[in-house]
C-alpha cells in the first residue's frame, strides 16, 4: 500500500474539499428559505380570518419577521464564508489541525 501524503492526510484533503463546497450548498439552502418566506408572505396576505388578512395579526407578522431575519443573516453568513474561502483565510473558531 502506498501513502503519498502520509498517514491521516486523507482527512485533511477531504476537509479542504468541503471548505470549497460548503458556500454553494448554503447558497442553495438560502434560496429555498427565501422562496418559503415569499410563499408564506403571499399566503398571509391572501388568507383571511375575522374579516382581515392574517398578515395583519401581530403573531403572524412576528413569525414572518423572524423568518426574514433568519434568511438575511444566513445569506450574509454564506457570502462571508465564500469570501473567506476566496481569500484563503481560515474560518474563525475552526481548529488549526484541519487546515
Amino acid at each position: 500500500m502506498f501513502r503519498f501524503l502520509g498517514e491521516g492526510a486523507g482527512f485533511k484533503v477531504a476537509m479542504g474539499a468541503f471548505d470549497k463546497t460548503r458556500p454553494p450548498v448554503a447558497a442553495g439552502a438560502v434560496g429555498i428559505a427565501q422562496r418559503a418566506l415569499d410563499e408564506a408572505t403571499k399566503y398571509a396576505m391572501e388568507r383571511k380570518t375575522f374579516g382581515t388578512p392574517i398578515i395583519n395579526h401581530q403573531a403572524v407578522s412576528f413569525m414572518l419577521a423572524d423568518m426574514a431575519i433568519g434568511v438575511e443573516s444566513s445569506r450574509l453568513c454564506y457570502m462571508k464564508s465564500a469570501w473567506q474561502a476566496d481569500q484563503v483565510r481560515p474560518i474563525l473558531g475552526f481548529p488549526d489541525f484541519f487546515l
